[in-house]
């Protein structure tokens, strides 16, 4: 059974040592989808800023998001200052960092690659504010897929700018803590808390907008290219509201040192997607660590299973050599 530890919003549940060794089918499958929206989601955001601002247009992604569904919707059954807190930090701190961050200061690939500090700030909280023990195998599998980003990072040097680092890395830090909120709601539908926390964003990023890049939104807006709108959908409805209901349904299943290392694969499909439709070039060394990448979150994933696996098929011959 888990056990519970006593935090100043309630009494949250810590996944034992023995808690789901590895991930179910359908959630690897999920999980996979998720990724490879994300990773594409950088270069569409990179395309996407031609038509719209980036404060303007994390604005319109959000208020998509929210509108009309919030009106279909039931409000999520968790505390409202959680609902905000993801507002917050998704809707207006990390994707405000992360607009700005690749309109102009950063490449698609390499933002794809920096952003994956989350990972490991996300486990190394959730060890300290939840008690939920990291195995070997998984410390092994994100070792490996550390590698496999440095590799990435040093292949693509000068792909960043000193700003564009250090608005990926408040990212990153963004990130980390809506995925320690998503951890501590518990039992909530995940779809529901993204409708109603999107409702706090878009005001908020309209008026940075208003301050910082224009006082005509709606010009800019009425101006958006047929393109710009289908790009902002797929922000909107893939890259949010699917992928983050998938993402904290992993992040409520699993120990943070299983779920989140998944994430440790949106390079490969960022940097793939921003090679081959935005003509970022993709290196030996590069397919290198992908594969580095891929390894190491096999490893940290479902290297449980694959070992209890291999030691049920190999039991029955140690048995009979034992007879014998």
């Amino acid at each position: 059974m888990a056990r519970c530890v006593s935090l100043r919003s309630g009494i949250h549940p810590i996944h034992s040592e023995k808690d789901k060794p590895g991930m179910q089918a359908r959630d690897l499958f999920l999980a996979l989808l998720m990724v490879a929206i994300w990773g594409a989601s950088f270069s569409v955001i990179k395309v996407a800023l031609a038509d719209a601002p980036p404060l303007l247009l994390s604005a319109l992604r959000f208020f998509m998001v929210a509108f009309p569904w919030v009106f279909l919707v039931p409000r999520p059954k968790t505390h409202f200052m959680n609902v905000v807190a993801v507002g917050v930090l998704l809707g207006v701190l990390k994707f405000t960092f992360l607009f700005l961050a690749l309109d102009g200061n950063i490449d698609a690939g390499v933002a794809a690659i920096v952003v994956q500090a989350q990972v490991f700030l996300t486990v190394m909280f959730s060890a300290v504010f939840f008690r939920e023990r990291v195995r070997a195998l998984q410390w092994t599998g994100m070792g490996l897929a550390a590698i496999g980003l440095a590799m990435f990072v040093f292949s693509k040097g000068g792909g960043a700018s000193p700003l564009g680092i250090a608005l990926i890395f408040g990212t990153a830090l963004s990130w980390t803590g809506a995925n320690l909120v998503f951890k501590r709601m518990g039992a909530v539908n995940m779809v529901s808390v993204m409708v109603w926390a999107s409702l706090i964003p878009p005001p908020l990023l309209l008026a940075l907008s208003l301050l910082f890049e224009g006082a005509a939104p709606l010009a800019t807006i009425a101006d958006i290219s047929l393109r710009g709108w289908v790009l902002i959908v797929f922000l909107a409805y893939g890259a949010t509201l699917i992928c983050y209901a998938i993402w904290a349904r992993l992040l409520k299943r699993y120990p943070a040192g299983a779920a989140a290392p998944v994430a440790l694969a949106i390079p490969v499909f960022g940097v793939a997607v921003a090679a081959l439709f935005l003509s970022e070039r993709l290196t030996h060394l590069e397919v290198a660590a992908a594969a580095l990448v891929m390894a190491g979150l096999t490893v940290s994933v479902a290297g449980e299973k694959l070992l209890a696996r291999m030691r049920q098929a190999g039991a029955p011959g140690l048995i009979h050599g034992k007879r014998e």
